[in-house]
C-alpha cells in the first residue's frame, strides 16, 4: 500500500490538505477526521513518509476518503498544463 501513496511537498494545485502527521501529539483520529472534512475536489493531502502514526491513520483515511464518493488520480492529473501561472499563495492557474 505505501508504495502508492507519494507525497508533494511543492506541488502548486487548487487545493491543499496538511495531515500534519509530523506533530507527534496529534492522534490518528485527529488527522483522519480533519483531512475528510477540508477535502475538496482536485485536492492534494500532504502525508509524510515519516508522519507519526502514519500506518495507523493512512488505512482508514483512505477507506473514509473512498465512503466520502472521493477517488485517487495521479499528481498529473491535478496539475494544469501549458502556460500557467502562480499566484501568491501558491495555487497555479491556467494563464489568460
Amino acid at each position: 500500500m505505501f508504495d502508492s501513496v507519494h507525497c508533494f511537498f511543492c506541488a502548486p494545485t487548487e487545493s491543499k490538505v496538511d495531515s500534519l502527521d509530523w506533530k507527534p501529539e496529534r492522534t490518528a483520529d485527529q488527522i483522519v477526521a480533519e483531512c475528510v472534512q477540508k477535502l475538496s475536489p482536485g485536492a492534494i493531502i500532504l502525508c509524510h513518509n515519516n508522519g507519526f502514526k502514519i500506518e495507523e491513520y493512512l488505512p482508514r483515511l483512505i477507506k473514509e476518503i473512498k465512503a466520502e464518493g472521493y477517488s485517487f488520480a495521479p499528481i498529473s492529473e491535478l496539475l494544469h498544463t501549458g502556460v500557467t501561472k502562480i499566484d501568491a499563495s501558491g495555487v497555479q492557474w491556467p494563464a489568460s
